[in-house]
């Protein structure tokens, strides 16, 4: 096995466990905060989102992913993101501390003021580890960063839990933000050796930006756009029906934030080092397509499968409404992951600007879609945004082409088994459904799995026997090669 592979296996394992290990926390810790906090004081928080979510990218602003995009990178280069990153912060928080009686007043919630003013340290507290995060990434030790971060991860949450407990209210989800983000950046000054000399050189700045900044200006619209369909429902349909929405596209997220994370860190810091190597990067692009597909295509089935029993379980009978928009909105599972999968192929090439280009035809297409939403209902509505999300798809595949030297055939070819082993399982649960042997949505559930991962592993090793054994060298577990 070459130490390239070795190194993507070792990626993968370790963004996952940190990626399963960090949402299974989370979503414990949001079941407990739940039951001591208020929905008024979750919904506090839930009102800066947008504005975190766009702060976080322009104080990024793409230039940790030039330094992992540039093979070789001065220690001038990492300086300079190191204090230009940590004078973008201020400068936001400052804004945003100026800007926060005026945030309260839109909302009209006079305690958003304060609230603003202490949970955007957040911004300053997470500049100061970024670098060394970078070389954590650059270096493929995945190992030691999901160690710190689950470390960190667990702090906050015991410091979370505490404070909801003394009656703290929103402060508590204040409080572990800010915990979690103090704890990462202390280990990681505390283990790593690198510290930052002279300062921001106008030269190196020069040179990361102009890779950088494509990938700023494409993160601010997806930022932005990403909040408008909450908009527009919310305008349109009545808050009730915003909340089934918003409880529908949560729990599509679930598998989203565990798997988008390992596609697009893997991805980009593995096909960053065949970037002068054309040919292997296409080869190690298809391998991945193929690992992908082999696993998002099944798995879109199933989570389609197990919506209903799903909802009922997590969040109860009065929720039962929200699983018609789930099955749609899990639909949309496939294009995302494979999206975000495109997306960091074509940045490991080097080319930040096709990326942005991209980016902004699919969300230009996506929210000219969005006046729809006073014409139709919901779930109509829905399906609109989840067809577009595979015709974004369709156009990913052809950006990627005309980059990669490679064919429409490289994927179609890798979809179709795939697609008819999981339009297999899908069958065979119909099927056995027409019994109607238990109405339990527990039991429902374990028959669901059941069936879609026997029979899927079943086909899949003797159909694809190759990529089941590739698949299985990611998981951490003995070889299970045909003899």
């Amino acid at each position: 096995m070459t130490s390239l592979k070795q190194k993507s296996i070792e990626t993968v394992r370790w963004t996952f466990l940190y990626q399963l290990a960090n949402y299974s926390i989370s979503f414990v810790l949001s079941i407990i905060l739940s039951r001591l906090i208020s929905p008024e004081e979750f919904g506090l928080t839930a009102m800066l989102s947008i504005f975190i979510s766009i702060a976080n990218i322009l104080i990024n602003s793409g230039l940790s992913s030039s330094l992992i995009r540039y093979k070789e990178s001065s220690p001038s280069d990492y300086s300079t993101v190191f204090y230009f990153n940590i004078l973008v912060s201020l400068s936001f928080y400052l804004l945003l501390f100026i800007l926060a009686p005026y945030i309260s007043l839109f909302y009209n919630q006079p305690e958003l003021t304060l609230l603003t003013r202490i949970i955007t340290l957040v911004f300053v507290l997470s500049s100061f580890g970024l670098i060394q995060n970078t070389l954590l990434i650059k270096e493929l030790n995945f190992k030691k960063q999901t160690l710190i971060s689950f470390t960190g991860l667990f702090v906050s949450v015991v410091i979370g839990i505490y404070m909801a407990y003394k009656g703290f209210g929103v402060y508590a989800i204040v409080g572990q933000t800010l915990s979690q983000s103090a704890s990462i950046t202390i280990l990681l000054w505390l283990t790593s050796n690198w510290r930052p000399t002279g300062f921001i050189n106008l030269s190196s700045l020069r040179k990361l930006w102009k890779f950088g900044s494509y990938v700023l200006f494409t993160g601010v619209f997806n930022a932005i756009a990403n909040n408008l369909d909450n908009i527009i429902i919310g305008k349109v349909f009545a808050p009730a029906t915003l909340g089934l929405f918003v409880r529908a596209k949560s729990t599509r997220a679930i598998p989203e934030n565990i798997f988008s994370s390992v596609l697009s860190t893997t991805t980009f810091s593995i096909l960053s080092k065949l970037n002068d190597n054309p040919n292997e990067l296409r080869n190690k692009h298809l391998y991945f397509f193929r690992l992908s597909v082999f696993f998002f295509i099944p798995f879109t089935f199933y989570f389609n499968m197990i919506s209903d029993d799903l909802v009922i379980l997590l969040y109860g009978e009065k929720w039962k409404f929200s699983i018609p928009l789930l099955q749609v909105i899990s639909l949309g599972i496939l294009p995302n992951m494979l999206s975000a999968f495109f997306s960091q192929s074509l940045m490991s090439f080097g080319d930040s600007k096709v990326t942005m280009k991209l980016n902004m035809l699919k969300r230009t297409m996506t929210l000219s879609l969005l006046p729809l939403g006073f014409f139709l209902n919901l779930e109509q509505f829905v399906w609109v945004f989840v067809i577009s999300q595979y015709v974004g798809l369709i156009l990913d595949i052809h950006f990627t082409i005309n980059k990669l030297d490679t064919k429409w055939l490289d994927y179609l070819s890798e979809m179709w088994k795939p697609l008819l082993v999981s339009s297999f399982f899908l069958f065979v649960y119909i099927l056995v459904k027409q019994f109607n042997l238990i109405n339990n949505h527990f039991f429902q559930l374990i028959i669901k799995t059941l069936i879609a991962s026997s029979v899927y592993i079943i086909f899949a090793y003797l159909l694809m026997n190759e990529t089941f054994n590739n698949f299985l060298e990611l998981l951490p577990l003995k070889k299970l090669k045909k003899k």
